[in-house]
């Protein structure tokens, strides 16, 4: 095929604009510029389109155009103002960490953007960190797709970590990377608390990742110790050839991954039923029976707490819960005030572990426990690097905890969320 002229590819990309590839019902259009090689010398007839569009244009395709970083960011900016822009094809178009930091910044503002397609580029784990975390509180991305691209281990998990939060998120495709064991375990660690995730995928046959069988077990553990409340469909890993690490029947050895979810879902809810049956029938012999069958089901572990404290109460003794955490936590008072600079946070100090107590004067209902995160008010009255203690009741239960959302910014900070996901011992 003969190279385009300049003045042949404007007017290619008018007519796209004036006789788009569909419309809807309602008069929006969808715009295909796949394969154009747009460059800078195409940007002024590309905007005054998208700007004389912008209360109609509802897609728009531009794959294949070698874009780089530059002319991506441009566009972009072009396309924040399309009020009514829900899905941005931008797939082999060269980008790299630099135009994807951008692109994601910009986009971050457009109202009704659901679906961004990042695949084939250039991008490593800078530019999946930035554009995960531009996007993180988007309100109305539901699907992102960074297949093909640079990303490795850290990248990957930094990109879970910001779109756990993202409240519409139900798509996320990353296969093809650089991802191993860790970065996808991180993943899964991470992801299997997004409340809106439907599919993740860490590649398939022909666009796999670097994921081992043993990576692939340790998934298979997370996910017993926390179903995924909405995941459907997880590529990238097979979890029916290790059934027997999640103590699921033989039969299941030919089941698909979201066979196993649901039958994994469908266990924790059984284990929580059992766990609250016992409670109310205050036998203490069937309490402990069936808070053992709920640590290794994915129970929440404040349902758990109670149950071991109402446990310690039929049996007139304490009640503690111990969960093992690895945080970051300032490490106040611990660190002087001199040794900072005014004005200055406590430094975080990973790896360290924590001990929280909690007052059980008060009874969690099941609405404040719910099926997933909780976040318990109290007042922290003391903070080491060793111990948080709240409040000054005489009862209490302790714990000590595998995850937790929020750094201790003060010593009276209110409101600290633990994760579901704790390893109860």
């Amino acid at each position: 095929m003969p190279m385009m002229s300049n003045d042949d590819r404007r007017d290619v990309i008018r007519g796209r604009f004036s006789r788009p590839q569909s419309r809807t019902r309602e008069g929006l259009i969808d715009v295909d510029l796949t394969g154009l090689c747009l460059g800078p010398a195409d940007l002024s007839v590309l905007r005054g389109e998208i700007r004389s569009h912008s209360d109609v244009l509802h897609k728009i395709f531009l794959f294949g155009n070698s874009l780089g970083d530059a002319c991506a960011a441009a566009i972009a900016r072009m396309l924040s103002e399309a009020n009514v822009l829900e899905v941005i094809g931008l797939q082999n178009n060269a980008i790299g960490d630099a135009g994807i930091a951008e692109v994601a910044e910009v986009l971050r503002w457009a109202p009704a953007l659901k679906e961004l397609w990042l695949n084939n580029n250039n991008i490593g784990n800078q530019g999946a960190m930035d554009a995960a975390s531009s996007l993180r509180q988007s309100s109305s991305i539901t699907w992102i797709n960074l297949e093909g691209n640079d990303i490795g281990d850290r990248g990957a998990a930094a990109v879970a970590q910001e779109l756990r939060y993202a409240p519409m998120l139900r798509v996320l495709s990353m296969g093809d990377n650089y991802i191993g064991d860790k970065g996808a375990v991180a993943v899964v660690r991470e992801l299997r608390h997004a409340r809106s995730l439907e599919t993740l995928s860490l590649g398939d046959i022909m666009d796999s990742n670097d994921i081992s069988s043993e990576g692939a077990a340790d998934i298979a553990q997370l996910l017993v110790g926390s179903p995924p409340p909405s995941l459907r469909k997880l590529s990238g890993v097979q979890l029916n050839r290790h059934v027997d690490e999640m103590q699921l029947h033989s039969n299941h050895r030919k089941s698909t991954n979201g066979v196993i979810l649901d039958v994994l879902r469908e266990r924790k809810h059984e284990a929580q039923r059992h766990l609250e049956a016992a409670v109310e029938a205050e036998d203490d012999g069937d309490l402990e029976g069936a808070i053992f069958v709920a640590r290794s089901s994915g129970v929440a572990p404040v349902i758990i707490a109670r149950a071991e404290a109402r446990l310690g109460e039929l049996r007139g003794g304490p009640a503690t819960l111990e969960i093992m955490t690895d945080v970051s936590v300032p490490r106040w008072p611990v660190e002087p005030t001199s040794a900072r600079a005014p004005g200055s946070s406590p430094s975080p100090r990973k790896g360290a572990y924590y001990r929280l107590l909690f007052p059980l004067t008060n009874r969690l209902s099941d609405e404040d426990v719910g099926d997933g995160d909780m976040d318990m008010d109290m007042d922290v009255m003391n903070c080491s690097s060793s111990e948080i203690t709240s409040g000054t009741s005489s009862r209490a239960v302790s714990i000590v905890g595998d995850d937790m959302f929020g750094d201790i910014e003060s010593p009276r900070q209110r409101s600290i969320s633990v994760s579901p996901r704790a390893q109860v011992f």
